[in-house]
């Protein structure tokens, strides 16, 4: 329960009984949209605040287990960043951007999770000016989407491994199945192959 603080706080810890938890994030200005634990006791932020700490980082930071802005893990993105997820050692980053940290990235980009540096992965991504607003990855791949496009990517490889025009609202990735939601479909949830893209037999009844 926050609402006995002064100044809502843009992101916070509560403990198992609902309190919040004071001091578990710096000051952070303006909105946060996605926290994600980074395993090693800090956490990784995406949104639209343009600093933590009182340091200028914006759209995209890491708060180390001592509750301090890490500045290793520094991003500086032309556009906004949606989403952001972590696996196979790099964070993944989609977004609205077309550079980050100077380097040309479409939409999307990855770092190094243990350096914070940036990867090659993302390099040559072409989503032909649509926004990239949804991301998920497996242990076998990495997948986005954004108006009316989807596409998947090997994890290990970072080749695309397919593409299609299909309005995807939101994924969730598995090494057997990707599964999608969206609408203007004949189904409003169904899989695809985490291989192909092709649409599977897998139904869930809606």
């Amino acid at each position: 329960d926050c609402s006995s603080l002064t100044v809502p706080p843009a992101a916070v810890i509560v403990n198992s009984s609902g309190a919040h938890v004071p001091g578990a994030f710096p000051r952070i200005t303006g909105p946060v949209s996605q926290i994600v634990a980074d395993g090693l006791g800090g956490y990784l932020l995406v949104g639209d605040f343009t600093s933590v700490g009182g340091q200028p980082f914006a759209r995209f930071a890491r708060v180390a287990p001592d509750r301090t802005v890490d500045p290793r893990y520094r991003v500086v993105a032309d556009g906004p960043i949606y989403q952001l997820a972590l696996a196979h050692g790099r964070i993944y980053l989609a977004g609205e951007f077309r550079t980050l940290n100077g380097a040309a990235r479409h939409g999307l980009a990855a770092l190094d999770a243990a350096t914070g540096r940036m990867s090659a992965f993302g390099h040559g991504f072409n989503p032909e000016g649509r926004r990239v607003t949804q991301l998920s990855v497996s242990s076998i791949g990495i997948y986005v989407a954004g108006q009316s496009r989807l596409w998947g990517f090997n994890a290990s490889t970072w080749a695309l491994v397919f593409e299609r025009d299909v309005w995807v609202n939101t994924i969730a990735a598995t090494s057997a199945r990707v599964y999608v939601g969206g609408y203007g479909y004949e189904r409003p949830v169904w899989a695809v192959d985490p291989f192909t893209g092709q649409d599977t037999a897998w139904q869930i009844g809606l």
